[in-house]
């Protein structure tokens, strides 16, 4: 990981790359997202590996966590040749996904939208039979699991006691969530 300043200076760089064996693999495994909390402190959840990892201010690994899958973490589950409207005849190569997004609320707590299973693409299927909401305290200590809301998408940001689901496809909204205590 690496952070530049607005003009493009390095300003530090941290945490371990993967490298597969496959070289188009190698940018999309390593794809993140991130939060921070007041501390500074960063946040990164890879998208398709099980890894969940906390880092100072300053670049140190503070946390490096995974979690029980129903499912492996592989490279490539299947590849097959297409069309591609506009692009012509390529290959397609689908993966298994692990999380989408990273967010943390007001008290603290780490939440990351964990795939239980992996999708059945000769099928429609809801975010909602594919995945669930991680939560874990900020020393990395699974709290608990919660359902994804009727509105979920894969666009989520979390301010405070507020979740915030971005739909940029059909609706072009966004959906309000208040996080309770229960």
């Amino acid at each position: 990981m690496s952070i530049f300043s607005l003009n493009g200076k390095l300003l530090k760089r941290f945490g371990e790359k993967r490298i597969y064996q496959e070289p188009v693999f190698n940018s999309i495994a390593n794809s993140i997202a991130l939060t921070n909390d007041k501390q500074d402190n960063i946040y990164l959840v890879f998208y398709n590996q099980n890894r969940i990892e906390k880092y100072s201010p300053d670049g140190k690994l503070i946390i490096k966590s995974d979690r029980k899958l129903n499912y492996g973490e592989s490279t490539v589950r299947r590849s097959e040749t297409r069309i591609i409207e506009g692009f012509g005849k390529g290959d397609i190569m689908v993966f298994n996904r692990i999380s989408s997004g990273i967010g943390l609320d007001n008290k603290e707590r780490l939440w990351t939208a964990t795939y239980i299973r992996q999708r059945d693409y000769s099928k429609e299927e809801e975010p909602s039979d594919l995945m669930q909401f991680e939560i874990f305290d900020s020393y990395g200590i699974l709290l608990g699991y919660l359902p994804l809301p009727e509105k979920y998408t894969e666009t989520y940001r979390i301010f405070g006691d507020r979740m915030y689901f971005v739909e940029s496809r059909n609706e072009m909204c966004i959906y309000e969530y208040k996080i309770i205590e229960k």
